[in-house]
């Protein structure tokens, strides 16, 4: 979904979508699924994978198939929101045999929901496994009467946006739509002359302008996680969350290292999807370089000390930056301190007003790594003013990487 921000989890609650929507290709994912595996996401299955998943990563249904093709989404749904997870959902509808249950799980749990696509049958017959029906016109009305915080959008797969003339009495358009290649997945004969993104082939360096950290994932039925929503031939599998000890592990993984490596190098390469996918985008070895430096500090931070002995110290405009260019989930801090912000998490680490000398003590924090531009004197000033048994390591102003003060 590409409205979504990473981090985020995408679930595919069966595979095989009675869908069959020319855009789609499924027949690759249904020839590399095993066979011995679980078809429809169970629930018990699903409470044990979502535990490990932290709760500032979004959770979309949406995935590699129509979320509601499985009967219990319903039960999948309503155990993810009273999780407390932010929630974003793109359906067709089909399958959806209780739209009053979900209808009442949306206006409960109303602010936790971010986004809500509706993809309807369009004028080109693209979404091929439709069927007008009774049922499918009471989910329509249901869920489009909803009043939800974050709106309900609505799309097609016609490229002027016309749905199918039997819900013309419902809604007749849309944005127009220019489907992609998905990393070349894709069987353009399928399309019948319809318009499509030409498939690229990256020379240079690349990240992923979606998701910079690889961090917006796809979970299939049997636990495995995917690269992304482009993966349809299931090249990237980055670990299973079944077997997994924490959902961390996923970007641990030698797969995950193996796709940066070649998406950090020059020349194009089918090794990875991403050099063929029209959502990368190149970036210079400059960046690489300074992006190695602040790893290589980082490493010796987390080396050092424990996580739960480590704080950063600003909140801004940098510390984004560096979540929009590592992998951050290698260097999560116990706390972050900010004096300015006014916010309660920073990417599911808790945010403070810097404490005084006693209560740092007694928070154990043993070292602070400064995160902070643009008053980074000031800020080292404080520090060695008020909290002298800690080790505090410097951002230069002029450099993206870190130096420890002496």
């Amino acid at each position: 979904m590409k409205y979504l921000s990473s981090p985020s989890m995408e679930v595919t609650t069966m595979i095989g979508c009675p869908l069959m929507c020319t855009y789609c290709p499924q027949e690759p994912l249904r020839k590399n699924y095993p066979e011995t595996s679980t078809k429809y996401m169970q629930l018990d299955d699903y409470k044990v994978m979502l535990a490990k998943i932290p709760g500032h990563v979004s959770i979309a249904f949406c995935g590699m198939s129509e979320p509601w093709a499985n009967p219990i989404c319903d039960d999948l749904l309503e155990h993810t929101l009273s999780k407390g997870y932010r929630v974003s959902i793109c359906t067709t509808l089909y399958g959806m045999s209780n739209p009053r249950r979900t209808s009442h799980l949306l206006n409960k749990y109303n602010s936790q929901i971010q986004a809500l696509r509706l993809h309807l049958p369009d004028r080109s017959g693209n979404m091929k496994g439709w069927r007008e029906s009774e049922s499918w016109r009471e989910a329509y009305i249901n869920i489009s009467s909803l009043t939800l915080n974050c709106g309900i959008e609505r799309m097609t797969m016609d490229k002027d946006g016309v749905t199918n003339e039997k819900i013309h009495d419902l809604f007749q358009k849309t944005d127009s739509f220019r489907g992609h290649q998905r990393a070349g997945a894709l069987d353009l004969k399928k399309l019948n002359g319809q318009p499509v993104l030409p498939l690229v082939k990256r020379a240079g360096p690349i990240l992923c302008s979606m998701s910079p950290n690889y961090d917006a994932n796809m979970l299939l039925p049997n636990g495995d996680v995917l690269l992304c929503c482009h993966d349809y031939n299931m090249r990237h599998i980055l670990g299973n969350l079944l077997q997994l000890e924490k959902y961390e592990d996923l970007f641990k993984s030698d797969e995950l290292k193996n796709v940066r490596l070649i998406n950090e190098s020059d020349g194009f390469s089918t090794t990875t999807i991403c050099k063929s996918c029209h959502e990368a985008v190149g970036f210079d070895q400059e960046h690489m370089y300074k992006r190695a430096g602040v790893e290589e500090v980082l490493n010796r931070v987390f080396n050092k000390y424990r996580p739960e002995n480590i704080a950063f110290w600003g909140a801004g405009a940098y510390l984004s930056l560096l979540y929009d260019s590592l992998d951050m989930y290698n260097y999560k801090p116990l706390l972050i301190f900010d004096k300015t912000r006014k916010i309660e998490k920073f990417e599911g680490v808790p945010v403070l007003q810097p404490p005084a000398a006693y209560e740092m003590q007694n928070l154990d924090v043993k070292c602070i790594v400064i995160t902070a531009l643009s008053s980074g004197n000031d800020i080292e000033r404080e520090l060695r003013e008020n909290y002298s048994d800690i080790e505090i390591f410097r951002l230069h102003k002029n450099s993206i990487a870190l130096d420890k003060i002496v």
